[in-house]
């Protein structure tokens, strides 16, 4: 008691930020700080829980390690100061061997255009702190990334307000009406919708009327493309679809080729190119969370560039580390097999976790990039309340806290951890993601451990 006194003694003493900050507890974070000290391992851990909740690429981690200790060893250089946002010749590396090589910009992007910090969250935190005044807000369609929540708020003071769009038109040209019925309520409130953040690859024609939009209302747009080079599932590459009627197909099959914003030729027909940042970086599609190495890509907003060198200082990373990249990125032919190596695996897993999920009639929405699938757990969820809360009303519709209970469920008594639709701001309780970017003899394990589950709810 002497101890929870002291503490709010000491926490009313902070800044009014710093208190906001502290003023809920962050339950995935605490799960995730769990999780490390429980998880996995066939030798040392077998009844740990399988992580496929975690959006990370597990698949090629050999092929990362083998190419790193060949070029890590500590140098004189490393022990000095570097230029806080990424030296001249990671820029130049980042640029060539990265964005010009994949993402076949218009125009070649130069290492001027390119600002690098601390990792993506670090890029998501400046953008906001460098085009939002507190209390703005910050459009993103959900279900989305949750971290989006604390990165434009954190020290920016944005919000994140999540713009509800049915599965159905995510993506879709018609998606723009909810935007604008979002940006009025706001309005009415008397907040600036300021910002807009948009995943792709996506549809096409549905990026071109959120950019219309955009320009309407006077919005910067973030184009997050963070999974660009992790597209595995394309028009010439999809399987065949078991058909069966007793298995559940997908509720969406179609696949876009990654296109990015760079690449576009009549972009300014949509928007004024000044408004437009692609964020992109080494965790994803390089298998290197641990790195910490985002990048910002403006081409056409130097004063917003150098915005981000003026905070960059406090977004430093190793000078070891950016040497490192450097070296490895440099490295043309090594990127490309495993850039190739990584989408034929995460392939693979994406087509053995959906014939999972079909055979158990899960529903799902169809993937094509990145390293997890977002699943409909929806009628386990409602026998899960049914049998372990005992509510047997035919009419009662499952609540986004007992969705939490469900979540603690598949953790604790099926040993498994997937992230929780309620984080990620779903329009409905009993949707998860199920991330398949990990060792099939571990995601095997998970799978098996969530079919027992489900079976035992079964009766």
């Amino acid at each position: 008691m002497e101890t929870a006194i002291e503490n709010q003694r000491l926490l009313k003493a902070l800044s009014k930020y710093a208190q906001e900050n502290l003023s809920g507890p962050n339950k995935m974070m605490e799960v995730l700080v769990a999780l490390a000290s429980d998880q996995y391992d066939k030798v040392n851990n077998p009844q740990g829980i399988v992580n496929a909740g975690v959006a990370t690429n597990k698949l090629v981690t050999k092929l990362v390690t083998d190419k790193l200790s060949s070029i890590t060893s500590v140098e004189e250089v490393d022990l000095d100061y570097s230029i806080p946002f990424g030296t001249t010749q990671l820029r130049a590396a980042i640029a060539n061997n990265v964005i010009n090589s994949y993402f076949k910009p218009r125009n070649p992007v130069s290492p001027d255009d390119i600002v690098v910090l601390n990792g993506c969250t670090a890029i998501v935190d400046a953008f906001a702190f460098s085009t939002c005044d507190p209390g703005d807000a910050v459009l993103i369609s959900s279900p989305y990334y949750m971290a989006f929540d604390v990165d434009v708020h954190t020290r920016a003071r944005a919000k994140a307000v999540p713009v509800p769009v049915p599965f159905e038109e995510f993506g879709d040209p018609a998606q723009a009406k909810y935007y604008q019925q979002t940006i009025d309520q706001l309005a009415k409130q008397g907040v600036r919708a300021r910002c807009m953040i948009i995943c792709n690859p996506s549809n096409p024609t549905g990026r071109q009327s959120l950019l219309e939009l955009a320009s309407r209302n006077d919005m910067f747009v973030l184009f997050d493309e963070i999974y660009a080079l992790s597209v595995f599932m394309t028009p010439e590459n999809l399987a065949p679809t078991d058909s069966s009627a007793d298995k559940a197909e997908s509720q969406s099959d179609v696949f876009y080729p990654f296109k990015s914003i760079l690449e576009w030729e009549d972009l300014d027909q949509y928007i004024d190119p000044s408004r437009i940042s692609i964020a992109h970086g080494l965790s994803k599609d390089f298998c290197l969370n641990g790195f910490r190495l985002g990048w910002l890509i403006s081409p056409w907003n130097k004063p917003l560039l150098h915005s981000f060198m003026a905070v960059s200082p406090f977004n430093f990373r190793p000078t070891m580390a950016d040497r490192i990249i450097t070296n490895m990125l440099e490295d043309k032919p090594f990127i490309d097999s495993l850039l190739s190596t990584s989408q034929n695996a995460l392939r693979s897993n994406y087509q053995k976790v959906t014939d999972f999920l079909r055979i158990h009639n899960i529903g799902f929405i169809s993937a094509q990039a990145g390293h997890f699938v977002w699943i409909d757990l929806g009628k386990y969820l409602q026998m899960y309340v049914k049998s372990q809360l005992g509510i047997t009303d035919k009419n009662h519709h499952p609540t986004f806290d007992e969705e939490d209970m469900f979540w603690s469920y598949i953790r604790v008594n099926g040993r498994v951890f997937v992230a929780s639709g309620r984080a990620f701001h779903s329009l409905e309780p009993g949707w998860f993601r199920l991330t398949f970017s990990i060792p099939w003899e571990v995601l095997s394990v998970g799978l098996q451990r969530l079919d027992a589950l489900f079976r035992s709810l079964e009766g």
